[in-house]
């Protein structure tokens, strides 16, 4: 019961900073290298050539209805939840123990 108790606590903390993550922009990037050699009949026929290629995009979705902070709010009152819970397994399990 502990242990399935501490996983639960594991997982809402996860869940927490997944939603608190919504506050930040989001950011990828890409890169991509070609080489290729132009054909017989072009100018500098038979030159091999490099070519490289990197993006970088952001996006920010502006909270303004407070969804995200909402969001945030929920999955943190279950991350005090799941903790409540183990302490309580916890308790419940050393008062077995103290009894026994």
């Amino acid at each position: 019961d502990v242990a399935i108790a501490l996983a639960n606590v594991r997982q809402a903390r996860a869940l927490r900073q997944e939603a608190v993550g919504g506050f930040f922009p989001q950011v990828s990037a890409s890169d991509e290298a070609r080489r290729f050699k132009s054909g017989p009949n072009a100018v500098g026929s038979g030159e091999v050539r490099n070519l490289y290629d990197a993006a970088i995009d952001a996006s920010w979705e502006l909270d303004i209805f407070g969804g995200t902070r909402r969001a945030a709010q929920a999955a943190g009152a279950r991350s005090e939840a799941a903790a409540a819970n183990y302490h309580a397994a916890l308790l419940s399990t050393l008062s077995e123990v103290a009894q026994t």
